[in-house]
């Protein structure tokens, strides 16, 4: 949210404060003739990605920037 305010894209992995769900946000500034009037922000669900069957023998891992695995087909 911080760095969507400062006008960029801002990422980041946590739990939910309502739901208590592994979520990771994406956030972006909303803005009229350069003045950032809020943030728009998107969760995608961890769990649900982790549900998804991976087709074949291809695997995947997901990072957050610092090298943090939160998504893996491999258990």
């Amino acid at each position: 949210f911080q760095e969507a305010m400062s006008g960029g894209l801002g990422r980041y992995f946590a739990l939910g404060t309502t739901s208590l769900r592994r979520g990771y946000y994406f956030s972006y500034p909303v803005q009229r003739q350069g003045a950032i009037l809020g943030v728009l922000v998107v969760k995608v669900d961890i769990a649900t990605a982790e549900a998804r069957q991976i087709p074949g023998q291809e695997e995947l891992i997901v990072t957050d920037p610092a090298g943090v695995v939160f998504i893996s087909s491999r258990p």
